[in-house]
């Protein structure tokens, strides 16, 4: 598989209305060489240049990482980010596979995230704690409360604060 999946812009108005709503945060960043942190399932060797030092100049590698520019790459990255959102107890949409929810019972609400690649939108009671735990895992950049744009989506806050104009 060459593909890897991306967030509908339904989805994307969802999270923020539901953002409104709840008035919980919402945050939007990148992961930082994300494709670098993905894991591929097919053999890349390597003949290791100059670059690498002289110790190991010449040397044939087998990498264990993704290369951009390989094939499914895209994939493996997804496969990796949905490894962890997994293991941080969150559920796929079966409707979106871009699009992860979790209950939060001490709140009674949702915190959801979606992803377009490597940018992320999530919104959500305990949103600070996922990306705290997610900056253990992944290089975080960008992270901003009040985003302005998301996947050429224009965001301005209403004058009066209570929700956004999206165009």
């Amino acid at each position: 598989m060459t593909y890897a999946a991306t967030v509908q812009t339904a989805n994307v108005k969802l999270i923020m209305h539901v953002a409104v709503k709840n008035d919980t945060d919402i945050v939007i960043g990148d992961i930082g060489t994300a494709y670098l942190n993905a894991r591929t399932k097919e053999k890349i060797w390597i003949r290791a240049g100059p670059e690498f030092g002289p110790d190991c100049e010449g040397k044939i590698y087998i990498l264990k990482g993704a290369l951009y520019g390989a094939k499914g790459l895209a994939n493996a990255w997804y496969l990796e980010l949905s490894e962890h959102q997994r293991n941080q107890g969150f559920t796929r949409s079966t409707m979106d596979m871009s699009f992860w929810y979790k209950y939060e019972p001490e709140s009674d609400l949702y915190t959801y995230l979606c992803h377009h690649v490597d940018d992320i939108l999530g919104t959500g009671s305990d949103i600070d704690d996922v990306i705290a735990d997610m900056r253990v895992r992944f290089t975080m950049t960008g992270w901003d409360q009040l985003p302005s744009v998301y996947l050429g989506i224009n965001i301005d806050v209403l004058p009066d604060g209570s929700g956004w104009f999206l165009s």
